[in-house]
């Protein structure tokens, strides 16, 4: 991952998903490895991503689409793809949370196996937030 890349990617996290504190170049590119994007070939522009987080269980965090990639099944490819990433490093569970009124989220999360487990308030943000788990191991 290139500095500029690491740049887009933290651009259009902030962009799409509002979170605070921002996510940073420096965190990006300090954490590449946990990110997977997708780019424009001609352009190098990236159109999309998504970190996954090893804690003591997988998270998928930050999923981001830009505007003019929605709706093509981007977020879709990349969630399956973070899914098999989390299998093969031997994970039983990946996680993710989602603010309670992005239902266009919840709905792909659901697709994808994910089963709603809690919700609680982001004390930074104010915003509500639903947890969703993937058991990896059926």
């Amino acid at each position: 991952m290139t500095c500029k890349q690491a740049e887009q990617i933290a651009n259009l996290i902030n962009a799409r998903n509002g979170l605070l504190p921002h996510v940073t170049t420096e965190d990006v590119f300090k954490n590449q490895t946990e990110y997977l994007f997708r780019s424009i070939e001609i352009t190098g522009e990236i159109y999309a991503c998504v970190r996954i987080k090893k804690l003591s269980w997988y998270l998928a965090a930050h999923l981001a689409v830009a505007k003019t990639h929605q709706n093509q099944g981007n977020a879709a490819d990349l969630l399956e793809q973070c899914i098999a990433v989390a299998k093969d490093q031997g994970a039983r569970l990946l996680s993710c949370t989602v603010k309670a009124e992005n239902s266009i989220s919840k709905r792909l999360f659901l697709s994808k196996g994910f089963m709603y487990v809690n919700s609680f308030v982001n004390e930074i943000t104010g915003n509500r937030l639903n947890v969703y788990h993937k058991d990896l191991n059926g």
